[in-house]
């Protein structure tokens, strides 16, 4: 009963693991609409936030936003505790640019960095 219990383990946790890796291979890699990396579009309007991928399009109005972080790579707009639209600095052209997208955030978020 001990060897095929081990057998058992040895067996389901090795087909377990590659059940895991095709699916994080299918979710990274794949095209079409499961794909979750590729480019994004995001206009920043007068009154929302458009994100346009090639699949869907989302709107997120600017009261939505709960917290704006600055870090060294990124610029971080949560819109939940573990949510968050993330425009990396290098979109940036200029340090200049990415003054002006905080200033204009903060001004209709009615939040501070």
């Amino acid at each position: 009963m001990v060897i095929i219990s081990l057998l058992f383990f040895i067996f389901f946790s090795k087909l377990f693991e590659k059940i895991c890796q095709r699916n994080v291979k299918k979710i990274l890699f794949k095209e079409g609409k499961i794909n979750i990396l590729g480019q994004r579009n995001i206009i920043f309007d007068e009154e929302k936030i458009y994100i346009m991928m090639e699949y869907e399009e989302n709107v997120i109005m600017y009261e939505k936003i709960t917290e704006i972080k600055l870090s060294d790579e990124a610029v971080y707009l949560f819109t939940a505790p573990t949510i968050a639209i993330i425009l990396p600095i290098r979109i940036f052209s200029d340090t200049k640019e990415k003054k002006e997208l905080t200033d204009f955030l903060e001004n209709k978020t009615n939040l501070t960095l």
